[in-house]
């Protein structure tokens, strides 16, 4: 595909789909009969002209993500966040966890694993191969994982490039959406109760 960013984007072969997180999330019109080549290539070309303008790059190029690697942190926030507001926080948590002097240097992203169960084992009916599994679980690795889980729009991409300052290393969303952040795994445990106890006024036992 023309456009500008196509070498930047990973071939891994452990990558679901080598183009996730690149096709740029909006508002499209399309001909009924139109080629597919053709609607990615607006979409790829969406994205550069909404993602990658000279002020983001230079914001990029600061931040010493690849873009790769921002758009793949993006769409994890992109699908960890209830709202723009907790976009901020969530990306901060992750910031931290990402810092050289962690204590919890794993992303554990649930959506991630959602990403393996809902999407990679059905595509394998179930027999995913390991390396391919673990390529995209950051409960068993660090990092970010091998390619995107969504395709983010300008507000996660944002919030991964300017997280709030926050001490915060955990996080964990009620049903009510409401976002519980804490410092220490006690504070997470204490949240997680709280989140519960939202839960079951629906019904609903787990988070």
């Amino acid at each position: 595909f023309d456009v500008s960013f196509m070498d930047q984007i990973s071939d891994d072969p452990l990558k679901m789909v080598r183009l996730d997180g690149f096709l740029f999330p909006d508002t499209y019109e399309f001909y009924a009969d139109e080629a597919v080549d053709s609607i990615i290539l607006r979409m790829l070309k969406n994205f550069e002209t909404k993602v990658l303008t000279e002020a983001r790059k230079a914001e990029i190029a600061d931040s010493g993500f690849s873009l790769e690697d921002l758009v793949v942190f993006a769409s994890i926030i992109q699908k960890e966040a209830a709202n723009v507001e907790e976009m901020y926080n969530v990306s901060s948590v992750f910031h931290n966890r990402l810092q050289p002097d962690s204590p919890y240097p794993r992303l554990e992203s649930c959506t991630t694993n959602n990403y393996i169960s809902d999407f990679i084992q059905p595509a394998f009916e179930g027999a995913a191969p390991e390396n391919l599994l673990a390529a995209y679980d950051t409960y068993g690795k660090t990092g970010f994982p091998v390619g995107a889980i969504a395709n983010p729009g300008l507000d996660a991409i944002d919030a991964a490039l300017h997280p709030n300052d926050t001490d915060y290393y955990f996080f964990v969303t009620d049903i009510e959406y409401t976002h519980y952040y804490g410092r220490t795994w006690e504070d997470h445990q204490a949240n997680i109760q709280k989140a519960l106890a939202v839960n079951k006024k629906y019904g609903k036992d787990t988070l």
